[in-house]
């Protein structure tokens, strides 16, 4: 476990200073903020890979026949 000293009033400064954390908030200028990290530097490449072993039906199965099979008014009533 940590090990921090008891918090007194000369730590924390007295209650007549008003609250520490009151103040002017910096606002990121030159980095920072969402342009740094998205979408620039996160990597959404690895998410567009659709290898034929991860296909669970195969390389024969027909998507389209099969959505076209859907009974969309059961889909509706369940």
């Amino acid at each position: 476990p940590e090990q921090h000293p008891p918090i007194t009033e000369t730590t924390t400064g007295a209650a007549s200073n008003g609250c520490p954390v009151v103040g002017h908030m910096n606002y990121p200028v030159e980095g920072g903020g969402n342009q740094d990290w998205w979408p620039n530097r996160l990597n959404l490449k690895v998410l567009h890979q659709n290898p034929a072993v991860a296909d669970p039906m195969g390389a024969a199965f027909d998507y389209a026949a099969e959505v076209a099979t859907i009974d969309v008014d059961a889909l509706t009533r369940d």
